[in-house]
């Protein structure tokens, strides 16, 4: 796995939430290299689930910087109760953006639509989930199909590791 790349991470100096494509480059540095040049550099913070609902109260935020935001405060959320192993019921910061999201996924790309299903199935709208579900996936997402439906099926909302087999 490569490691992740954020768009938005916390200023290690003044503690503020600060878009990378909004920063000045100073310069750069091969990964894994041992160059010296900016061994002084702090590294970034990254955001947990409330500094992401702080950034969507941004008005003038792009359509992609939303997105953005809505999915890391999805995940943010999920990786907790993940961690915790305790079934937890989501806040209602975290439906509003859940469904803000689901709003904004495309019904036409089967990843979004396996967002979407997802989305409604921790939303507790099975019969919604079920009716994405059942619309014609790539064969590349069958397996995911299957685990989610599953869950759909039992009328499990909450989160849940989906292992793939290779």
């Amino acid at each position: 796995m490569l490691p992740d790349q954020p768009w938005l991470v916390i200023c290690p100096h003044c503690q503020a939430l600060i878009w990378i494509d909004e920063q000045a480059e100073l310069g750069e540095v091969e990964p894994f290299s041992d160059s010296e040049i900016y061994k002084s550099a702090k590294s970034y913070g990254v955001p947990e689930l409330q500094d992401y609902f702080s950034a969507l109260k941004i008005s003038n935020l792009s359509k992609n910087k939303e997105r953005y935001l809505r999915l890391r405060a999805w995940w943010s959320g999920n990786d907790k109760r993940r961690g915790s192993g305790i079934k937890q019921n989501l806040s209602d910061d975290e439906k509003e953006n859940l469904q803000a999201l689901d709003k904004m996924l495309d019904t036409l790309d089967d990843n979004d639509r396996l967002m979407k299903a997802e989305i409604k199935r921790e939303l507790s709208q099975f019969e919604e989930a079920e009716a994405i579900l059942r619309e014609s996936f790539d064969s590349e997402f069958s397996q995911v199909v299957s685990i989610i439906s599953e869950l759909v099926q039992r009328r499990e909302s909450f989160v849940a590791e989906i292992n793939y087999e290779n």
